[in-house]
């Protein structure tokens, strides 16, 4: 018996040697053993789950209907001679029927007729409709055609898109007819339609932005333009802030997007410019719709040079409650005109601050449903006048700057004339960002229940009054980033 009892007590220690071991010694846990699809990290891959939500965002979808078709092998695109946006638009759809082995020809309407044509707008063919409102599109088969009609030559590429996101295959095509909400005016007068980009195709498109890191990465949440991150789908530029696993940085927990630009293809000077998005509203979200005053496509056409100014038309800091705020920065060339020094004014660490923003009378806009604001699309506004800028959201005024009276201490406003590009980002700030010093709209490390953070913007749309301001465009792609996954 004592023999027995001498055994079970040796078990017994084996048993907690063995644990101890397992446990490094210091009761943490244990790191679980290498599967077999270990990728030479220690740590498990971050397995994302569905997202946890109380909506399902419907906000892209339209009726259409499924027919059989006896192209696209063997027909041409048709568009109508001397429109480049519709010769745009076919290259669009002949892209796509490329990923179909299918190689398709494009033409203007100044060519013979031929039997099997797609025709792309108010082209010369009597299948064409003629008569669209502004806002209409449609897709349909006439006397054996594919046509794709809008009332303007945006719906008419909205049309393609939406064809395309349905994702035909040969023989197969799909119809429908739709009402959009685009207009080429607006709620305010004398506004009419110069610029945008209603995210219909497939990808981003780099005749008009471009990705520039206008933000900081943190030690823990890398910035990226990969296609799970940025990316252009079901009608929506969808910025995606998401957990992550990288086997090749530890420290990497979150990924987010790098900043989305026109620097390089459209700035402007005053102007009505709007989008209409969802955004996410907790703790550690800070989605954006700003611009600057930076060197772009404008040239030499900024004529400011003391300071670079900052328009941040809304930011989401991290409010749970569904609040936006706007602000206006100055943004000092401390070689030109040094703001500290010449008016003694010193940041926490006793430096001359190069750097002043304004935001008076800060009003903040609060979503009515603070509950289900993170699924539900707003517009927000940015009206830009040479004497003052104003903010909206659903087009309701919220506030007003007087660009005739000066921010600051530097009585200087001509900044506030220079041209602006537009830069959308869609940052998540970590415990790690805190840590460096950056600025937080608190931790995401206490909401990962809320993660991925969407911010889908459905459009981009400029407006001016003829006679008001300039804009300057270059459709040539700054990058095509070749490299994107």
């Amino acid at each position: 018996m004592k023999m027995f009892k001498r055994l079970i007590c040796l078990a017994l220690v084996a048993i907690l040697c063995v644990g101890l071991v397992a446990c490094g010694g210091s009761g943490e846990t244990s790191v679980p053993e290498p599967s077999s699809e270990d990728t030479g990290s220690h740590r498990e891959p971050y397995k994302e789950e569905a997202p946890k939500t109380v909506l399902e965002d419907t906000d892209h979808e339209f009726d259409h209907e499924e027919i059989k078709w006896d192209g696209p092998e063997g027909y041409v695109i048709v568009v109508p001679a001397g429109n480049k946006q519709a010769k745009k638009t076919a290259v669009m759809l002949q892209d796509y029927y490329k990923t179909q082995d299918v190689t398709l020809q494009i033409v203007t309407d100044n060519t013979a007729a031929k039997e099997k044509e797609i025709l792309i707008g108010k082209t010369k063919r009597p299948q064409s409709a003629k008569d669209l409102a502004e806002a209409d599109l449609e897709a349909s088969i006439k006397d054996g055609k594919l046509v794709f009609d809008g009332g303007h030559d945006v719906t008419v590429d909205m049309a393609v898109g939406k064809f395309i996101q349905l994702k035909p295959t040969k023989e197969q095509a799909f119809t429908f007819k739709l009402t959009t909400d685009f207009a080429t005016t607006i709620f305010l007068d004398d506004y009419k339609y110069v610029w945008g980009d209603e995210f219909e195709g497939t990808d981003v498109d780099f005749s008009k932005w471009a990705f520039n890191a206008k933000m900081s990465a943190y030690v823990d949440a890398p910035i990226s333009y990969d296609r799970e991150i940025t990316n252009v789908e079901d009608g929506r530029l969808k910025l995606r802030g998401i957990r992550c696993f990288d086997p090749e940085n530890e420290k990497a927990r979150f990924k987010m997007p790098v900043s989305v630009v026109t620097q390089w293809n459209m700035m402007f000077t005053f102007g009505y410019a709007e989008i209409r998005a969802r955004m996410p509203f907790f703790t550690g979200a800070w989605p954006s719709f700003w611009t600057q005053s930076s060197t772009g496509v404008a040239g030499d056409a900024r004529k400011c040079l003391d300071y670079m100014v900052e328009i941040d038309v809304f930011e989401v800091f991290g409010s749970w409650k569904g609040e936006v705020v706007s602000t206006i920065h100055k943004w000092y060339d401390t070689s030109r005109y040094n703001y500290g020094e010449i008016h003694n004014k010193l940041d926490s660490d006793g430096k001359p601050v190069s750097h002043t923003g304004y935001s008076k009378p800060r009003k903040w806009w609060t979503a009515p449903n603070p509950d289900t604001i993170n699924y539900e699309y707003h517009t927000y506004g940015w009206e830009w006048t040479p004497d003052v800028m104003r903010i909206y959201v659903d087009e309701e005024f919220i506030m007003e700057y007087n660009l005739n009276e000066t921010t600051d201490l530097y009585d200087n406003m001509e900044g506030f004339r220079d041209p602006e590009y537009i830069i959308f980002n869609n940052h998540i700030t970590s415990r790690a960002a805190g840590d460096a010093g950056f600025y937080t709209v608190g931790a995401i490390d206490d909401n990962l229940e809320m993660l991925p953070a969407n911010y889908f913007i459905d459009y981009f749309r400029l407006y001016q009054v003829p006679g008001v301001g300039k804009i300057y465009i270059d459709e040539t792609p700054w990058r095509t980033y070749p490299d994107r996954k």
